[in-house]
């Protein structure tokens, strides 16, 4: 065919433009993101626990409350664009560096607030927003370093998320 004939002539150099990591370096790229989808969602999914003591704590109706838990749940999900925007330009390393430094800062902030609408701002957008950064960078660290075949590390990776319900429940559940 003609058509495959012209791809055969080109030679087309490919910049390399990171480096990938071999063995058993690749496999622990991928414990650390299932590490940080076990913080990241763990501290997304156990909010409900936290739930009644922050009513009680403030004294709120359902409708607050809940409001601190969607802006929880949801400015990952809404950040990020600019977390893969600031990982594109800084690297993965450092987006999750700062997103950690962006949630420690407002866990803390938030520890201090004396009425909901602070925290909505503090535990909601900051470190809904923080969390972004970190969880953006767990998926782009798997995809950065295995070039094919990522899917078993992907799904490997993400079950992270999975993983800490099995802590809830104490193992595999039970038949009534």
């Amino acid at each position: 065919m003609p058509g495959n004939m012209l791809f055969e002539k080109l030679e087309i150099e490919i910049p390399d433009s990171h480096i990938y990591l071999e063995g058993w370096r690749q496999w622990l790229i991928v414990v650390m993101s299932f590490l940080m989808h076990c913080v990241v969602d763990g501290a997304t999914y156990s909010f409900g626990v936290f739930y009644g003591d922050i009513r009680n704590k403030f004294d709120l109706d359902h409708f607050p409350a809940m409001l601190l838990a969607a802006t929880f749940v949801a400015m990952p999900l809404l950040a990020a664009p600019a977390a893969g925007k600031f990982s594109d330009k800084f690297g993965c390393k450092k987006s999750v560096i700062f997103g950690e430094l962006v949630c420690t800062l407002f866990g803390i902030l938030a520890h201090f607030s004396s009425n909901v609408g602070i925290l909505i701002c503090t535990l909601g957008f900051g470190c809904g927003s923080g969390m972004s950064f970190v969880y953006n960078s767990a998926i782009l660290l798997i995809n950065h370093h295995f070039d094919e075949n990522s899917g078993l590390p992907t799904a490997i990776a993400v079950s992270g998320t999975g993983s800490q319900k099995w802590k809830k429940r104490g193992g595999l559940p039970r038949e009534t």
